[in-house]
């Protein structure tokens, strides 16, 4: 249809509507029987106040008694009201994971503790929208957690199976360099000297030196002097957390979720 006749139409429509009376849209009307009905008994209208009507009602009056023009939008603004509550279902922390994304990202971290969004988003198949979206309703329902560490923020499953202690090595693990190291220290041996991590790696003292201070500063490491060497090994709860995660067995496992080397 040409746009010009459209907008005549919609112009006729709102002026119609606005040369309607206040007087003759509040008004009523009262149809009274031909002939009396034998044995019908009558009842006059009851009177009931304004707060006594329904919603609807009070909506339709309130609209009237501004303008009569604004019927039509007060109809409408009502009707699409429930319609809403049709087509949408609030979502509240028992109906969150009934959605199939969000099951899918719970099911990922939940596989995957510690993983950044890069990782999480491509093995969930979700464009970046769509995963910061359910994400974030995953976190303000209480199903998941998630820190910001050095840069790059990962995600946890908020249960009883890691503690808010134990995020920082779930968080470690995804590094190739920093994985490595806590392979190392996790041997049969436990200890193990700086020189030692350095030709293991093949790493300088320098990388060694900064991977191991953010291993240490994050509760996953303890370092130690006992002669002229260094020595790292593993803090009990980190000791704890590798065994929850492979059940029972103290060795790490691969991760690779594309974080770079070098970065947390």
């Amino acid at each position: 249809m040409d746009r010009r006749l459209l907008f005549s139409i919609c112009i006729l429509t709102l002026a119609g509507v606005l040369t309607v009376s206040p007087v003759a849209a509040l008004g009523g009307y009262t149809i009274t029987p031909a002939t009396d009905v034998p044995g019908q008994e009558y009842h006059d209208f009851e009177e009931i106040s304004f707060f006594e009507e329904s919603p609807r009602m009070m909506l339709i009056e309130l609209a009237l008694f501004l303008s009569p023009a604004l019927l039509f939008p007060a109809e409408l603004l009502y009707s699409l009201f429930f319609i809403s509550f049709l087509s949408f279902r609030r979502v509240t922390r028992q109906n969150c994971l009934d959605h199939e994304q969000r099951r899918v990202l719970y099911k990922t971290i939940e596989d995957d503790p510690g993983i950044c969004f890069c990782a999480l988003r491509e093995r969930a198949g979700m464009n970046a929208g769509t995963a910061r979206y359910h994400i974030g309703l995953l976190i303000r329902h209480g199903l998941i957690a998630s820190h910001c560490r050095y840069g790059s923020r990962r995600y946890y499953v908020n249960d009883e199976t890691y503690g808010r202690s134990e995020h920082p090595l779930l968080a470690h693990l995804h590094n190739e360099n920093d994985r490595h190291i806590i392979d190392l220290l996790a041997g049969p041996d436990g200890v193990e000297s700086h020189q030692d991590l350095m030709a293991a790696i093949g790493a300088t003292s320098s990388s060694i030196s900064w991977h191991m201070k953010r291993l240490v500063v994050d509760g996953v490491v303890l370092s130690g002097r006992p002669g002229k060497m260094k020595t790292y090994r593993l803090t009990p709860e980190a000791k704890k957390a590798l065994e929850t995660l492979n059940n029972g067995t103290p060795e790490t496992v691969s991760r690779g979720d594309g974080s770079p080397a070098g970065s947390g």
